[in-house]
């Protein structure tokens, strides 16, 4: 009789379980197609750098296709917010007094040249420049896609460490070659800020009205640790051993207007001659 009565019991609570994990809070993302490697090999991400603006307003659409990619991939997806050119100017009044551009922000806008052909846009990886680098929000997904195959040639790997007293922040990044290499290879570091809350114009009704007051701003680029252009990990003049690694140490002072607590860092190794990233990593401050 006492089994019975157990089992009856772990019956109810089970179908209890079952009911509850069917109801699913909204917004619940789901990262799928992300490869896991049972092996412990370093798996290829990507970077996507998105050049956006408050003042845009089909900019929008153009974030939602770069968070729709990034749903598909996860972690495999680095994103890198620039809002530079004449959609990310501010107003002294109004809904646009926030300043989201950043020195650095401005100087790769000016080089890569993507504000002047309009926004929204994206560089994937940097790769076609100069001539096919400047990406539409449609065309974002194929190009990740074609970037995400093949094997990782470099591992990179952040670790920070920070104090919130005194809004100091020690960056590690560890960088190793996996095979051997002849290039020129550059170190960038940059700081992002995520979920910042403010207005954005709109076009898109299916979206909001024509001012989202509360627009949620994702992985603005906020300055660059290691300047611009960041440094040089190799000449390229010789043969880059494979295993060869690399430890940079950084001190970084966070402004005390940005939130900490959505505070990321970005670290990515390019190609010195074509600009093309080899291989992106980020991490939580």
């Amino acid at each position: 009789m006492k089994q019975r009565i157990l089992f009856i019991v772990l019956l109810l609570v089970g179908l209890f379980i079952q009911q509850s994990c069917d109801k699913i809070e909204l917004p619940y993302v789901v990262a799928t197609n992300v490869p896991v490697d049972p092996g412990g090999n370093v798996i290829k991400k990507v970077l996507i750098e998105e050049f956006t603006g408050h003042q845009c307003p089909n900019c929008p659409r153009g974030a939602v296709a770069v968070e729709q990619i990034k749903q598909t991939y996860g972690s495999r997806i680095v994103v890198m917010s620039v809002h530079a050119g004449l959609f990310a100017r501010t107003s002294s009044t109004g809904y646009f007094t926030m300043d989201y551009r950043a020195v650095s922000g401005t100087e790769l806008d000016n080089f890569f040249g993507v504000s002047e052909v309009s926004l929204p846009k994206g560089m994937v990886n940097r790769a076609g420049f100069n001539i096919n680098h400047r990406l539409g929000p449609d065309d974002l997904a194929g190009v990740v896609a074609n970037a995400l195959e093949g094997t990782a040639v470099m591992d990179v790997k952040i670790t920070n460490n920070y104090n919130a007293a005194l809004l100091t922040a020690q960056i590690k990044v560890e960088v190793k070659a996996l095979a051997s290499l002849t290039r020129k290879l550059m170190l960038s570091i940059f700081i992002v800020e995520d979920s910042i809350v403010s207005p954005q114009k709109n076009s898109y009704p299916d979206l909001g009205p024509d001012v989202i007051i509360n627009y949620v701003h994702r992985h603005v680029l906020r300055a660059a640790v290691n300047g611009t252009w960041g440094e040089v990990l190799h000449s390229g003049n010789n043969e880059l051993p494979a295993q060869t690694l690399y430890t940079k140490i950084y001190d970084y002072t966070i402004k005390n207007t940005w939130n900490a607590n959505n505070i990321g860092v970005v670290a990515f190794v390019y190609d010195g001659d074509t600009y093309e990233v080899v291989q992106a990593a980020e991490k939580h401050l």
